[in-house]
């Protein structure tokens, strides 16, 4: 895992609350498929989003609230990291409807992992060959939900 100088919990906690709110905008433009909101394709995704917004929400005040922000001087590398990983995050997001979901999710989380710091080539591959594996059996077979 890269360094994140003194700010590391705070900006982990601040990477995850605008990853989990831009998944949940991203939930948002799922197609419902005529059926109301509780029973829709759009269900899982929004409540894991927003379920991964609030705990993100919540970690991020008490780690604020732990730490003393005020007396320690913002590190530009926690800054530059957050910037680059949210520049991957808007990438995968505008590329979605041009690429095969599958493929890019797959490219998108080599991509996440090697810029967070993930050592292991096969490890990386693996890791993210059985998440898409994972959600594709999910969606697939669990959800009857096809991806375009």
């Amino acid at each position: 895992m890269f360094v994140l100088g003194k700010l590391r919990k705070i900006s982990l906690s601040a990477l995850f609350l605008v990853t989990g709110a831009f998944l949940l905008y991203s939930s948002l433009s799922i197609d419902m498929k005529g059926a109301d909101f509780v029973v829709s394709p759009r269900v899982v995704p929004f409540g894991l989003s927003l379920v991964m917004t609030m705990i993100a929400a919540w970690s991020l005040v008490l780690d604020i609230v732990k730490t003393r922000v005020s007396q320690s001087p913002i590190d530009i590398q926690v800054i530059k990291t957050l910037l680059g990983f949210l520049m991957i995050v808007f990438a995968y997001v505008f590329l979605i409807r041009s690429i095969n979901f599958h493929v890019l999710t797959f490219f998108f989380l080599i991509a996440a992992f090697c810029y967070l710091g993930a050592r292991s080539p096969v490890g990386v591959v693996g890791g993210a060959a059985s998440l898409v594996a994972a959600e594709f059996l999910i969606f697939q077979y669990g959800f009857k939900v096809s991806f375009p």
